[in-house]
């Protein structure tokens, strides 16, 4: 197995090499004076499995520097090309809404035709979009990236919630027992509402949630469950983006830790002392490792 890691994931890629059988190789990226990209591997891939380790997200190169990889590596005669992206960027585009796009598939058409041929991400948005992407797609969980946050907080008085239904199963991973409350939410242009809490809002919480990005609807869920009783919470998140303010709401007094893994390099920039992050390399590596030929 060769291993194309992007620089953001250089940990990860070294995890990843400590199999055997497999090894980092080489690539270098240019620009003309025209601002083109150039792409040179160092090295041959011809009949080898290529795995590259990067990701789809923001900013836009990362997308476009992932598929000129992939097409090279196609073009020179790489036998297989595997992609393990932590955090699958545009996948919450996957609704076909009139006059809107519908990023999430073209992605996967993109990808296809750069000649990957599989997909291994963590903790999808949607796992439904697995369904209509083109090619293969596993979406590990998450929930073993988080057990031991739940134990360590168990507690007679502890629930675990989720800040809308979509993200009940979510919850339902991780219980052990605890109650699992969720809300009603309401999207309107410009503006989010916490419609109703089912469930009861104990004392201590552990708040779940897929994806922290400007944070609005941890941040709603948040201050409904103080308004309800709840006095200490713990905010679980897997992809950690920390987009523009409105998250730093949540730095009040009875939100005690946020934990997120390491899956975006956003989250590996922050220096908040709350927060806590949980790596995911030696997760995605065992995985990679046990089920990668």
């Amino acid at each position: 197995m060769l291993i194309y890691a992007f620089p953001e994931y250089r940990r990860l890629g070294q995890s990843l090499a400590a199999h055997p059988l497999w090894r980092q190789a080489g690539y270098k990226f240019d620009r003309y004076q025209s601002g083109e990209l150039n792409l040179t591997l160092l090295g041959s891939v011809a009949g080898q499995h290529c795995l590259i380790v990067g990701q789809t997200a923001p900013p836009d190169d990362n997308l476009l520097k992932l598929l000129i990889l992939a097409d090279t590596l196609r073009k020179e005669g790489a036998a297989k090309i595997t992609l393990l992206a932590p955090y699958l960027g545009y996948s919450r585009q996957e609704h076909n809404i009139k006059n809107f796009g519908q990023f999430t598939q073209l992605i996967g058409k993109l990808l296809k035709t750069a000649g990957v041929s599989q997909l291994i991400t963590l903790d999808l948005h949607n796992p439904d979009i697995i369904k209509a992407f083109p090619i293969k797609l596993t979406n590990l969980p998450s929930a073993p990236l988080f057990a031991s946050i739940v134990k360590k907080y168990n507690r007679p008085d502890l629930s675990l919630a989720s800040p809308d239904l979509g993200a009940y199963e979510r919850c339902a991973s991780l219980a052990t027992g605890q109650p699992i409350i969720f809300f009603q939410k309401k999207r309107m242009v410009g503006d989010l509402k916490m419609l109703k809490l089912h469930g009861l809002a104990t004392r201590r919480i552990i708040l779940v949630d897929d994806i922290l990005s400007t944070g609005e609807t941890l941040v709603k869920a948040a201050k409904q469950l103080i308004k309800l009783g709840s006095q200490e919470i713990i905010i679980l998140v897997t992809h950690g983006q920390f987009k523009g303010k409105i998250w730093r709401q949540l730095l009040i007094p009875q939100v005690k830790k946020i934990y997120s893994t390491d899956s975006t390099p956003d989250a590996k920039q922050q220096k908040i002392k709350r927060l806590r992050l949980l790596s995911v390399n030696s997760y995605l590596t065992a995985y990679c490792h046990k089920h990668l030929h």
